[in-house]
């Protein structure tokens, strides 16, 4: 589906471009590879009117400038230096952008659909494609429960591209130049546009910043201040096989079977899963003090690992849906797990599908440097009641020591984040 979306300017302002001053501009065609949801005014919807906007890619800037360069700062000399740059609250942005779109119609396409079959209905994608629940789950659409309305899968832009016009101030030095355009790429090539743009939706591809080799791609990350690793895996002939992949991996080591979970079931068509490998099941089962009988804990730790990979976290547990309360001899009703001192925590793991000039995509794992988790809550959704999550909990070397854990051999520390580049690298990917 789609409507005809008229030419857009959105305009992002700059300083002195009045009398005496005429700066250059750069204009790069940018495409999406990969959809993209959201992006507007309203979370998780594309706006028909304008889906990509000025401010937003601002944003995206100054986050490539921090990682890039801005981190080697203090954190006072770092916000001085991007104001400088990017402008702030007392002064003007150096560096002006403007989106143009084409005049032609928006492509919107659900990634997802709900269809019933015997009865039951079932969210499904399209062949070769199931991997990328993991990353799309928010906008995958959900199964209404007790006479409940289903909730439609969200619709992502696909096949879209537009023009961005990057103009300086006579005033901004040669240098900062240099690292605006040099952010440019890296958002470009690394980056994305809209809602979970860190596990690949919105990739962007232009050719006017298009790498020609891997070598290039080492080139302009080695040595950045916010990137802790890159690693990459085999060359692939689309974005969509480097996205696919790359989900994929993640989700595998997370929760797939064999890695992050035991193998399940087979009953009649379906498959039952097997019991999680990770601890944080049995840690909540525990506090809840709630359990299937058949699911009494058995994990020899308590902890929450998986929180390096980014919260909120909502843990659900299959057997729980009993009228919004826990009870004894069920599973636990919905918990969430979050930093103590905010709502989020966004992921350090990005997944990235480089497109080269050749035409060909590189699935691109980049993990940026994170400092330690202190303190985290567990917060009930029944009572509302929480319980504090020590430090410990998240990185401990006892998480690698127990019986088929994701992590024995993978890190000796216990680290999430460590244990996951150890199973990239023995899928073949390396720097």
């Amino acid at each position: 589906m789609g409507r005809s979306v008229p030419e857009t300017v959105c305009i992002d302002g700059i300083e002195s471009t009045g009398p005496g001053g005429s700066p250059e501009e750069r204009v790069y065609e940018i495409e999406l590879i990969t959809p993209m949801y959201g992006g507007g005014v309203v979370a998780g919807v594309v706006d028909e009117e304008m889906p990509v906007r000025a401010t937003s890619i601002r944003g995206h800037l100054r986050f490539w400038w921090r990682l890039l360069y801005g981190l080697k700062l203090s954190l006072n000399d770092m916000r001085k230096e991007e104001a400088a740059i990017f402008g702030s609250t007392q002064s003007a942005s150096k560096v002006a952008l403007r989106v143009r779109l084409p005049d032609t119609r928006l492509s919107l396409k659900a990634m997802a659909s709900i269809s019933e079959e015997g009865g039951k209905k079932k969210i499904v994608f399209e062949t070769g494609k199931n991997k990328l629940q993991y990353a799309i789950f928010p906008f995958q659409g959900k199964i209404g429960k007790k006479g409940e309305p289903d909730v439609a899968p969200s619709l992502a832009l696909v096949n879209a591209g537009f023009k961005l016009l990057l103009s300086f101030s006579p005033k901004l030095p040669d240098a900062q130049r240099e690292q605006v355009l040099n952010s440019l790429h890296g958002w470009i090539n690394f980056g994305g546009l809209g809602a979970r743009a860190r596990r690949g939706c919105g990739a962007l591809y232009s050719k006017d910043c298009a790498m020609e080799s891997t070598e290039n791609i080492s080139s302009l990350l080695t040595g950045a201040p916010g990137i802790e690793t890159v690693l990459m895996g085999n060359v692939k002939d689309d974005a969509e096989s480097a996205w696919c992949e790359m989900v994929g991996l993640i989700k595998q080591f997370r929760q797939g079977a064999g890695i992050g979970r035991n193998e399940g079931q087979s009953k009649e068509k379906t498959k039952t899963p097997g019991r999680s490998r990770w601890p944080e099941p049995d840690t909540i089962r525990g506090k809840v003090e709630a359990h299937l009988e058949r699911h009494a804990p058995t994990m020899q730790v308590e902890g929450f690992p998986r929180a390096r990979f980014g919260m909120p976290i909502i843990f659900h547990f299959k057997d729980s849906d009993f009228g919004g309360k826990s009870k004894p001899g069920m599973d636990p009703i919905d918990t969430c797990l979050q930093p103590e001192s905010s709502s989020r925590m966004a992921s350090p793991v990005l997944l990235s599908p480089v497109k080269l000039k050749n035409g060909k995509v590189v699935p691109m794992i980049i993990f940026l440097k994170t400092g330690p988790l202190c303190s985290l809550l567990l917060e009930r959704s029944d009572t509302k009641d929480t319980y504090p999550i020590s430090s410990d909990q998240i990185i401990n070397p006892k998480f690698s020591t127990y019986n088929n854990s994701p992590m024995k051999g993978r890190s000796n520390n216990g680290d999430a984040l460590e244990a996951f580049r150890a199973y990239l690298k023995e899928r073949d990917y390396r720097r």
